[in-house]
């Protein structure tokens, strides 16, 4: 640069030497000094026109093609031309020197945010392990390195795997950094097969057309104001706080004793009028069902088991709540209608509308809503009364037929994963049914949101922990 800017000032004082006023014919004796097409391109050697422009060279206008015309180069001519030369040749292999760096430091996570130089063992922007870190993964740069542009089916498999460990080893008192890995390498093999079972039933309901459109863009519902069905979105742009939804009953052999009289009224409120509820058996299907007309069959999976719902009570609200945790379970009575696809069981759910007290509709179709799995089905809460001593919250969920046979066919290997990390944290002392149940409802649930993860981080950073945060604020 300072080579060239000496040579502007050098023809310019012999330009204004020679008095040539004109801009033109200035800019073309310039050019003709410096190799230097009026553009900024630098001819090559022997190049009788501009390879950017296709400008003629000045000193080739008389000459012809190739640079016959073209007279001897002057010495400061020629250094100039080696000198630009050399100065191109070492800025590419910078340029190529320092793409390969960056594609040994940087590659992406499977929730599409790069892995920084500073944070090269965890993702960022979600706090997920490299595989490479993982104890018993190669070392990184060999040839089995798993990337999201590589192989994206692994790299969902390790994300899903990383989110799932995080999540038990922060509840067992644990951080990110001492959650344990070994083992973690075997589960990416039934959780991958698993989530491709699941992607299968997705790529089926995705030509599903209008109605998975539609189905996609109806928000949750809850009770607002006192009892007041209405969208989410519409709820939180008004600030209305939700009505909570719980039984009524806090002992838990009086719930259940209430549950399974309230499973009898909900199988015959769903299922055909010309069948009696204790006809129908667990694991049995019932096709016709009256509450809903489009539907292809009405799933009984029988009431909820007596320790499958004391673990679901300890690990979620009894840290919260203790011995008042029982009155949190709506899914002691549940039942699941079939659909052959959305159009289906949009309308279908509009006659669930119609026909019960609903209390709260989750749709797992919405975008961000959808678990980690990939699984996605309609839950709606009822409340059932005919013929209780007191009012029941139940479960109804719809789903379609892809995803109905998906979660029959994924459930051994979701069953192996939650056993595997069980085994993972048995050193720990925790109850391996609560770390089983944990993974399981992690691999349900759906992604946290990169805002609400960000919220909670600077919590963290500000408080020390966001439970620190909620009762520096709020006290308790």
């Amino acid at each position: 640069k300072e080579r060239i800017d000496e040579l502007f000032q050098e023809h310019a004082a012999r330009l204004k030497r020679a008095n040539l006023t004109s801009a033109e014919a200035g800019m073309r004796e310039i050019s003709k000094a410096m190799q230097v097409c009026a553009c900024g391109n630098m001819f090559r050697h022997n190049e009788a026109r501009c390879s950017k422009c296709s400008a003629k060279r000045p000193d080739a206008e008389t000459g012809s093609a190739g640079g016959e015309g073209k007279g001897p180069r002057k010495p400061d001519d020629e250094l100039f031309h080696r000198q630009v030369q050399a100065m191109k040749r070492r800025d590419q292999a910078l340029v190529k020197l320092q793409k390969q760096q960056k594609e040994q430091i940087f590659s992406n996570c499977a929730c599409g945010h790069p892995f920084e130089a500073n944070f090269a063992n965890r993702c960022r922007k979600c706090g997920a392990k490299r595989l490479e870190v993982f104890e018993d993964a190669p070392p990184a740069g060999g040839e089995e390195h798993v990337s999201a542009d590589r192989c994206p089916a692994e790299a969902a498999a390790q994300h899903a795997a990383t989110l799932v460990n995080t999540t038990v080893a922060l509840r067992c008192g644990c951080t990110q950094e001492e959650a344990p890995t070994v083992g973690l390498r075997p589960l990416l093999e039934p959780l991958r097969a698993a989530m491709a079972v699941y992607k299968s039933a997705a790529q089926g309901s995705d030509r599903g057309g209008e109605g998975l459109a539609l189905l996609r863009a109806r928000p949750s519902q809850r009770l607002f104001m006192d009892g007041l069905l209405m969208d989410d979105t519409e709820a939180w742009q008004k600030q209305y706080e939700p009505d909570p939804i719980r039984q009524l009953e806090e002992d838990f052999n009086l719930l259940m004793s209430h549950a399974e009289a309230a499973h009898r009224v909900l199988l015959q409120a769903v299922g055909p009028r010309s069948r009696a509820a204790a006809d129908w058996n667990p694991g049995e299907r019932v096709e016709h069902p009256q509450v809903a007309k489009t539907a292809l069959f009405a799933f009984n999976p029988g009431l909820k088991s007596r320790a499958a719902a004391q673990m679901k009570a300890f690990v979620k609200y009894a840290p919260a709540e203790g011995p008042r945790r029982f009155r949190h379970l709506l899914d002691l009575s549940r039942v699941a209608i079939v659909f052959n696809d959305c159009a289906a069981l949009r309308a279908g759910l509009e006659q669930i509308l119609d026909e019960f007290e609903v209390v709260d509709v989750r749709n797992r179709y919405a975008p961000g809503a959808v678990g980690l799995t990939g699984e996605r089905h309609v839950e709606v809460l009822v409340v059932v009364k005919e013929g209780l001593p007191v009012p029941h919250v139940c479960e109804i969920r719809l789903e379609e037929l892809a995803f109905f046979q998906a979660h029959e066919e994924a459930a051994a290997n979701i069953q192996r994963v939650c056993k595997g990390f069980a085994k993972m944290y048995e050193r720990s002392g925790a109850h391996p049914g609560a770390i089983e149940y944990l993974a399981r409802s992690a691999l349900r649930a759906p992604a946290e949101g990169h805002n609400i993860r960000i919220f909670r981080r600077h919590l963290a950073r500000a408080f020390g922990s966001c439970a620190a945060a909620w009762r520096r604020v709020f006290g308790g």
